[in-house]
Parts: C-alpha cells; sequence; structure tokens
C-alpha cells in the first residue's frame, strides 16, 4: 500500500489501495482505487461526463516577440474570439498551427504584456478578492489593461470585472481620466453595470464648477461635444450663483449655493420635448 502526504499539511494521509479508507491515529486516511478495481466494480464501459470531461490541450502563442504556450480551456471557454478560433476546421497548412514553437499562433493587436495580465488573471487571479487598500494607480493601470484587452478579444465576463474594479478605484481617477475612461469603453452604456450616467456625470460636473476652464488639451482629449458641454453647463453655473433669483437676497459679491448636479443634467441629457405627437430630445 502506498501512502502519501505533504511535510507539514494539517490535511490528513492519504493512501492510495483498493480499500476505502477507514479512521485511524492520525486521522481518516482517504483511499483512491486503482483503475482495475474500477473496472470490475463497473462492468459497463465508463461514459464520459458530460461537463467535467475536458478536452483541452496546450497551445502555443507568438505575442510580440514573446512565445507563450498555455492551456487552451480557459480561453475558449471566457473568450468568444477564441472560441470561434478554435472551432474552425484546420486547413493543411494549418494543422500543426500552435503545436510547436515553430509553428505559433500569432495574436496580432496584442502586447505581451497584456497578453500576460490576462494569463495572470485566469490562473491566479480570477478567485483573488480585491484588497480595500490596494488603491494604486499600479491597480489602475492593470485593470485598465485588462479591460482594453477583455474587450479587443471578447473575454466578456472578464470585461465586466475589470469595469467593477475600475469603479472601486474610480477616485484615482481625475475627471478628465473618468471621462476618457468612460468614453473610450463605452462604460456608461456598459450592460450590467447598473450605474446609467454615473460615470460622467460627477466629473461633468467638477469640471462645471471648478474655478478654471477647460484647458486647450483637456477640451481636445475629451472631444467638442463634451467641451461645449461643459462650457454651457459653467456658464449657467456662475449664472446661478450670482444673477439668480435669490442673488439680491445675498450680499454684494457673494456666490449663492447652486445644484450643479441639476444643470448638468439638463445641459447633457435634457429631458425630451413633445412636438405635434411626436417625442424630440434638445441635443
Amino acid at each position: 500500500m502506498e501512502m502519501w502526504r505533504r511535510a507539514g499539511s494539517p490535511y490528513p494521509q492519504i493512501t492510495r489501495d483498493c480499500r476505502l479508507g477507514t479512521p485511524n491515529s492520525s486521522g481518516t486516511t482517504y483511499s483512491f482505487g486503482h483503475s482495475t478495481a474500477a473496472t470490475s466494480q463497473y462492468p459497463q464501459a465508463p461514459v464520459r461526463h458530460e461537463k467535467y470531461y475536458f478536452d483541452d490541450e496546450m497551445v502555443i502563442f507568438l505575442v510580440e516577440n514573446r512565445l507563450f504556450k498555455v492551456h487552451k480551456y480557459f480561453l475558449v471557454r471566457e473568450s468568444e474570439c477564441f472560441e470561434t478560433m478554435f472551432q474552425l476546421p484546420p486547413g493543411p497548412s494549418v494543422a500543426t498551427e500552435g503545436k510547436s514553437d515553430g509553428t505559433p499562433i500569432i495574436l496580432p493587436d496584442v502586447t505581451a504584456e497584456e497578453f500576460e495580465h490576462v494569463l495572470d488573471f485566469f490562473y491566479s487571479g480570477m478567485y483573488e478578492v480585491p484588497k480595500r487598500k490596494d488603491t494604486s494607480r499600479a491597480s489602475l493601470t492593470r485593470w485598465t489593461s485588462l479591460l482594453s484587452t477583455a474587450q479587443r478579444l471578447a473575454f466578456y465576463r472578464l470585461r465586466d470585472r475589470a469595469i467593477a474594479e475600475l469603479w472601486r478605484l474610480r477616485g484615482l481617477l481625475t475627471p478628465i481620466e473618468r471621462i476618457c475612461l468612460a468614453q473610450r469603453f463605452d462604460l456608461d452604456a456598459a450592460s450590467g453595470t447598473g450605474r446609467g450616467q454615473q460615470w460622467v456625470k460627477p466629473a461633468y460636473e467638477m469640471l462645471s464648477e471648478r474655478r478654471e476652464p477647460l484647458e486647450v488639451w483637456e477640451a481636445e482629449k475629451v472631444g467638442m461635444r463634451v467641451a461645449v458641454g461643459i462650457a454651457k453647463a459653467r456658464e449657467r453655473v456662475l449664472r446661478a450663483k450670482f444673477e439668480g433669483p435669490s442673488a439680491n437676497q445675498s450680499r454684494e459679491g457673494e456666490a449663492q449655493k447652486v445644484d450643479v448636479g441639476v444643470i448638468v443634467q439638463s445641459v447633457f441629457w435634457p429631458p425630451p420635448i413633445l412636438i405635434a405627437g411626436s417625442e424630440q430630445s434638445l441635443d
């Protein structure tokens, strides 16, 4: 009878035997039967489990100038892109593609670092519980990279996870960074986030009530439509602060309180109006 147990392990020892394990002084003994016992106990031919019988293999990818040899399983399961890739019948010239270093599958439009981040997630970080204190720019950069790669390679569940992590780290973003991130990945329209306008609206509000107007480089980053909207909202905020109905009741030169959120809402998401029975929006 063969026994093995990792040194210092708190778990019971394991025996490789044909018999069932029985409790002993060192703890419960778990036993694994030999294949001959299985065939004698179940005379019928074994049937493959419909869910947990993996047809997996190692695949070699070339990303930039780096070779990666990884399991196909996670890629096919999580990515519509890779699922489609491996479902296509290989032609005579690509029958050995991905089987050796000399015939790797080339992944364009993705960097070695980005692909490594994706593999790190599936191999070691998939079930990692985010640390509340992990609010570093490095973590922000990593999740932005994962979101970018997930969107390009159709890793939909990874995309949702990356969006959730970036939402947790949103306090690290400047208003301009927040707007650009939302525009780049269409975050306010992302399915499953349930956050509506919450990615960009707070940024619009901060820029609409800050002292300085948008710099040229900021306007170029967020685009003309957003820049014009922010300028319009800033004008309305200033007018409401110093020329509003209650301006006469406050001391001269003293700004009154203004609901910036309402003004931003009216500029960027105006309510629809009915014209001759049809619904139109003032955009």
